[in-house]
């Protein structure tokens, strides 16, 4: 018998239908039908899954032990990358293939690269010449004068991602698209991520984790249980 014949009798002997159960465990009823046919796609990844295995066992007062066994045998995602489980799951967008730089571009980019450099010791051959016939300068000189402040532009992207209510699995990427991170954060747990343009991320529980960008403190994204998916620029954040 699979697992989810196993739930499913398991309910049956009980004497509750699917939206009893679902009332009981606050598991929808759509959810635990998929659950009954083998189908935990959409439970929103292995941790939930069994969260709501072990929900439905406490219920229908069965050994969730062994559900939970069958289900590591049988289920469980395999020991991959976190972004490539989220890309099955259409929980994050799939890397863009990165397109090899030609040997043509590459030569384009030396040549460039010599007329920039000989066009600056040109300029300071000139400006050393020129420094040669300056006139004496007046005793009396005017007051020298500060130049009135700039106001400091935010370079780069510092993101601190900080567990605060349970555990979330967090997938990033850079601004290059190379996937930097893939893995949970705990509450209590923070790391910091920084890149020079922008930061791609996805947090799939985002009730769970607290944002700071840039020194400012944005909370929490969305809802506990929430995939949500953030692009991170110097100048701010947008969702989608």
């Amino acid at each position: 018998m699979s697992l989810g014949s196993a739930l499913k009798s398991a309910r049956t002997a009980a004497g509750l239908s699917v939206e009893e159960l679902a009332a009981r465990t606050r598991i929808r009823a759509a959810l635990i039908k998929e659950l009954e046919n083998d189908n935990f796609i959409n439970c929103g990844g292995d941790t939930y899954a069994r969260g709501h295995i072990r929900a439905i066992a406490r219920i229908l007062e069965i050994d969730g032990t062994q559900l939970l066994s069958e289900f590591t045998e049988s289920f469980a995602p395999e020991e991959r990358p976190m972004m490539d489980l989220l890309v099955e799951n259409s929980a994050a967008r799939p890397p863009r293939e990165k397109k090899p730089i030609s040997w043509k571009a590459l030569s384009g980019i030396a040549a460039s690269i010599v007329v920039v450099v000989a066009s600056v010791q040109f300029v300071v051959v000139i400006n050393n010449s020129n420094e040669s016939v300056k006139p004496l300068a007046l005793s009396a000189t005017a007051p020298e004068t500060k130049d009135p402040a700039v106001a400091t532009k935010v370079s780069g992207v510092n993101l601190i991602l900080t567990g605060v209510n349970g555990v979330s699995w967090i997938g990033i990427f850079d601004s290059s698209n190379n996937q930097i991170y893939s893995g949970r954060i705990s509450k209590g747990e923070s790391q910091v991520f920084t890149d020079n343009q922008s930061l791609y991320v996805v947090i799939g529980n985002a009730g769970a984790i607290n944002v700071n960008l840039n020194g400012a403190d944005l909370g929490v994204t969305g809802a506990v249980g929430e995939v949500v998916r953030m692009q991170f620029t110097p100048t701010g954040s947008t969702q989608g």
